[in-house]
């Protein structure tokens, strides 16, 4: 998470179960910069990643 914010990721989709160790472990001024979604399903994440007005971009490959 901490590498993911270097490179100038705002939005992470994660599971929820990592939720504590996201919050024990990211300090409190990068997490006020990013944007953390926790989710139980596959299907959520479609949901957040394909969502009208999502923040979530694709990669652009070269």
């Amino acid at each position: 998470m901490l590498a993911a914010h270097r490179a100038g990721v705002q939005t992470l989709i994660l599971p929820k179960e990592n939720r504590k160790d996201y919050d024990e472990e990211v300090p409190e001024a990068i997490r006020q910069q990013l944007t953390a979604h926790f989710v139980s399903s596959a299907e959520e994440v479609l949901r957040l990643a394909l969502s009208k007005g999502s923040t979530i971009a694709p990669s652009q490959s070269s």
